[in-house]
């Protein structure tokens, strides 16, 4: 037998036994249970509850997640037999037992209908709640719904302090966190120490301080409640230049400190629903100098009360009077800090809600935890959720408007990343995961500290100098810089974001990259990489049907300025009345660089020129038209142009026999000068082909600025061309 440390956490020991899976856990602080995954150990049969409630305010009884460990993670359950293989054991005084069967009645099975009975939820949801709570109750082979009696086993100390577990396994109790292990002659003490700190498993995310916003989200955590490379669901949502902390999972005081907020700073909490890895944080919550505003539905309010009397060993009215409650109305838009804020009910295993907040134009939507799109379906088809109930969440989760930030947990109770791939999932980020999903369901996951910045923010000198150096390109006049300067919108996103996608029907606006790097994908080819001070999105105005011709994914950490659809149209349609019908200086220039650019991107000569300097170029460069037969002889101006293949293809006859060249071919005085040779003594099309030339002097200056440049000239020349 060993006793074995989880962590430099105190509070907590793991007792390791001489079998298989034989373990017990004395001790079970907040997310004692990541700590455990993190070691790759067994979850424990046995937890002795600790004589402790709050521990520099990190709870010291949460038993939710070992349960829910120990049923599913350890295969407790047989889901072929329908049947619980063992029961968890708990061990502890009445007092302790029945706070245990207090917390995970109401979490586990939060739509029990003696649960319900006592929550008291709104009589429009009560029918839906008690129909999809027998839906998702696991049922025995009989088909009955299993209780918490058959999960759990409540063990109380007998007279003399002791408990006999079976199979000669004995615990004693010898003093306060203090116990004795037997095993037939074998004895091992354990003594629970509480002098030192309770941190995380997770490292507390460091160096970002949150920035006061009219209107976005700063991610505090967005993992579930077992993974141990993170913390769990948490957000600050700025409303109107209000600080609103959405759910509040464990140690989110220390989250909060971590970025520079007091938690007696916050304007409020909304909390979606009350189990651990969304609201284990409230007991830490209950000791700031203030009272909080607690938002939320009546249900999930009164299930807070029952939950937290039972983790802090205290009455129900004495917590309810720790924070000032306001309920929410669910349905019935309403306003929160100048922010249209409208509610609706998710589907999950206890009374859950989903929030869209609208403000300034934009819009944000939390799914809440919710059932995958196929097992809602499947329970509209088998009569456990209701038409109207399915149509709403179909409007209100995978119609949203905006901006989306969906539950991917993939589980019974959480959604699945296929789930979002629709064609708005240029605006989708997923959580309650941190493993990215395979293609093509790669909507990025958030991470602790990225933040969704959708006020529009202040330009800084860099957003500045990127604006500039774009609107110089496209030829833009003073007219054009005062619009764009003003309307445009700073926005961050983080790494895997996918900012526009292809495909999409989508307008909205074009795009001036501040900082970070994007990536355009066509087809599922990353084509070309953007950086600060080029540009997106403009393709879409210059196209009747308005799509997008390929997904832009963010690489790293962007800021973008973002130009509404509707000024950037109104600016093109001006110069074109101005010009009596015809395209503006600016269009003029965007559709030369879109057909250009292409071919000098793919040609072997410039493919690794970045995207500013394939601009610049696109603008200097000429198109040239042929049929098939013999190209004429060039002017003295022509012969002294490299050219590129772009389409079609040409057989060229030089003092060094013939070669035929296709598409991204280059030849030409400009290409050849190192060796001296001219223009070839005969050119012919084969097929109709599009040749873009530039002038002969722009290759050997390139060449002298880029040693790529340079290599792939010799390379060209080796090859022939």
């Amino acid at each position: 037998m060993d006793v074995l440390r989880l962590s430099p956490a105190v509070g907590a020991l793991y007792w390791q036994g001489d079998m298989p899976g034989d373990a017990m856990l004395f001790g079970c602080f907040s997310e004692v249970n990541k700590w455990i995954a993190s070691r790759g150990w067994s979850y424990p049969h046995t937890i002795v509850l600790p004589e402790a409630t709050l521990h520099r305010q990190v709870p010291q009884l949460v038993p939710e997640f070992l349960l829910y460990g120990y049923i599913f993670r350890q295969g407790n359950f047989d889901f072929v037999q329908k049947r619980v293989k063992s029961r968890l054991r708990f061990v502890g005084d009445s007092r302790q037992l029945q706070r245990v069967w207090n917390i995970l009645s109401i979490s586990y099975l939060g739509t029990a209908p003696n649960v319900l009975d006592r929550i008291r939820p709104d009589p429009r949801i009560l029918p839906h709640l008690r129909t999809e709570g027998d839906y998702f109750g696991l049922k025995d082979a009989e088909g009955r719904i299993l209780s918490l009696d058959d999960y759990v086993e409540l063990i109380p100390w007998s007279a003399d302090g002791s408990v006999d577990l079976g199979g000669d396994l004995r615990i004693t109790r010898t003093g306060e966190n203090a116990f004795e292990v037997s095993r037939g002659r074998e004895r091992t003490g354990v003594r629970l120490s509480y002098d030192g700190d309770q941190p995380p498993v997770w490292q507390v995310p460091t160096g970002k301080s949150d920035v006061p916003r009219r209107f976005g989200m700063h991610v505090l955590g967005c993992y579930d409640g077992f993974d141990p490379k993170g913390p769990s669901m948490s957000q600050i949502v700025w409303l109107g230049g209000h600080r609103v902390l959405v759910d509040a999972a464990p140690y989110v005081d220390r989250l909060l400190e971590a970025i520079g907020v007091a938690p007696e700073c916050l304007d409020g909490i909304i909390i979606t629903h009350i189990h651990e890895d969304h609201s284990g944080g409230l007991a830490a919550l209950t000791q700031t100098p203030n009272r909080l505003k607690l938002w939320t539905t009546p249900e999930i309010w009164r299930s807070l009360q029952i939950k937290l009397a039972a983790v802090l060993d205290r009455p129900v009215a004495d917590v309810a009077r720790d924070f000032e409650f306001h309920a929410l109305p669910v349905g019935e838009p309403f306003s929160l800090f100048g922010a249209r804020v409208e509610i609706h009910y998710s589907c999950h295993s206890v009374p859950t809600i989903g929030l869209q907040f609208e403000c300034d134009g934009e819009a944000l939507t939390l799914t809440g935890d919710i059932a995958g799109r196929d097992y809602l379906d499947r329970m509209m088809q088998d009569g456990a959720l209701a038409r109207e109930r399915y149509d709403v969440l179909m409007e209100r989760v995978y119609g949203a408007p905006g901006y989306l930030v969906a539950d991917a947990g993939e589980a019974l109770i959480h959604g699945y990343p296929k789930d979002f791939t629709g064609p708005n999932r240029s605006r989708v980020f997923l959580v309650h995961r941190s493993v990215t999903p395979v293609e093509p369901y790669a909507a990025p996951i958030l991470h602790p500290g990225y933040e969704v910045v959708l006020d529009g923010g202040s330009l800084n000198e860099n957003d500045r100098a990127a604006l500039e150096s774009v609107l110089s390109l496209w030829g833009a006049d003073e007219r054009w810089r005062d619009a764009v300067a003003k309307a445009s919108v700073v926005k961050e996103f983080p790494p895997g974001t996918i900012i526009v996608a292809e495909g999409e029907r989508d307008t909205s606006h074009a795009y001036i990259m501040s900082s970070g790097i994007c990536k355009v994908v066509i087809g599922g080819n990353v084509v070309e990489r953007l950086r600060e001070g080029e540009f997106f999105g403009e393709a879409a105005f210059l196209h009747e049907e308005g799509r997008r011709n390929a997904d832009v994914v963010a690489v790293s950490a962007v800021r973008l300025m973002c130009v509404p659809g509707a000024v950037f149209r109104e600016l093109l349609h001006g110069e074109r009345a101005a010009e009596a019908g015809t395209a503006s200086s600016v269009e003029m220039r965007l559709r030369k660089i879109l057909r250009i650019r292409p071919a000098l991107q793919n040609s072997k000569l410039l493919s690794d020129l970045p995207v500013t300097q394939l601009n610049q170029l696109s603008l200097i460069a000429d198109e040239v038209f042929v049929e098939p037969g013999e190209i004429t002889p060039p002017t003295p101006e022509q012969a002294d142009s490299c050219y590129v293949v772009a389409e079609g293809s040409v057989h060229l006859t030089g003092a060094d026999g013939g070669s035929t060249l296709g598409p991204s071919s280059v030849f030409g005085s400009g290409i050849t000068w190192h060796r001296g040779a001219g223009w070839p003594r005969r050119v012919r099309a084969l097929m109709p082909t599009r040749l873009v030339s530039l002038p002969g002097s722009v290759v050997p200056e390139l060449a002298e600025q880029s040693p790529l440049v340079r290599r792939r000239i010799a390379e060209l020349g080796a090859e022939g061309e």
